[in-house]
């Protein structure tokens, strides 16, 4: 009952936001992003190997990250560190909203890239998305909510690997990403 009246709030929030913020966009090619700003989600028990490995690869390529790992679990293996900034189900109201100084850290800077590398749909993180300030907004095609330039849509090759996003996780999304990005040329 609960996650469904959390999911309309979130629905009316976005058409709202939408409505009466306007954003530049555009789709670009990998070599023109330079602010990059990631969003993960993990549970418990997951380390964050995988994590800073992308970080990595990014700032490999001179890129700037800065990177939000959610977890709905009260206690994590993980802690906020110089590579990102771990949020935990305190920084947001019972509907899953961000707090007010959450959404402000999100509107004060301005990103060329933002990636969505959460696997599931989840409320808090679509919160993120939508305030998250960038030119290009990307991740995996996760429900009909139209807030990513460029969706991943793997359902067809899940079907035909007999595989699990979950198997895959979020490097496998971050790969896809970052291949595209490298080799979709863009005329705007």
């Amino acid at each position: 009952m609960l996650k469904k009246l959390s999911t309309s709030i979130l629905k009316r929030q976005i058409d709202k936001y939408l409505q009466k913020t306007a954003r530049k966009k555009a789709f670009l090619n990998f070599v023109d992003v330079h602010t990059v700003l990631l969003f993960f989600e993990v549970d418990e028990t997951d380390n964050d190997t995988d994590i800073r490995k992308m970080i990595a690869t990014l700032r490999n390529e001179n890129k700037t990250v800065k990177a939000y790992v959610y977890t709905k679990f009260k206690d994590t293996v993980l802690q906020s560190n110089e590579d990102y900034i771990v949020l935990h189900k305190k920084e947001f109201n019972c509907f899953h909203k961000p707090n007010k100084q959450l959404i402000a850290s999100l509107t004060a800077q301005s990103y060329d890239l933002v990636m969505d590398l959460s696997i599931q749909s989840t409320i808090a993180i679509t919160y993120l998305l939508l305030y998250a300030q960038a030119i290009f907004k990307t991740g995996l095609k996760k429900s009909d909510l139209n807030l990513y330039d460029f969706a991943i849509d793997l359902d067809s090759y899940l079907a035909e690997n007999e595989a699990n996003i979950k198997q895959l996780g979020s490097s496998f999304i971050f790969e896809q990403i970052i291949f595209y990005m490298k080799n979709i040329h863009s005329k705007d």
